[in-house]
């Protein structure tokens, strides 16, 4: 594995549930769907998320490693 084609994102977790962030404030979703942030946007992600209380007071800021590497084709 070439831990070079790394990435770290944050992400806003509830639970088993995502937050994907919207105009209108946020609705929980899963993870494919929820908002990703870099780890240089933490102070503006830490903001946002005062628009979760007090109704998800238990959100958890969570860090994202990917690694990319080639998956094998699956044969028909």
């Amino acid at each position: 594995m070439d831990k070079s084609l790394t990435a770290e994102l944050l992400i806003v977790k509830i639970g088993t549930d995502y937050i994907r962030f919207v105009d209108q404030g946020f609705e929980p979703c899963p993870m494919n769907k929820g908002s990703v942030f870099a780890l240089s946007e933490a102070s503006q992600l830490q903001q946002k998320c005062v628009r979760l209380l007090p109704e998800y007071a238990n959100f958890q800021i969570m860090k994202l490693t990917i690694f990319e590497e080639p998956f094998p084709l699956i044969e028909p």
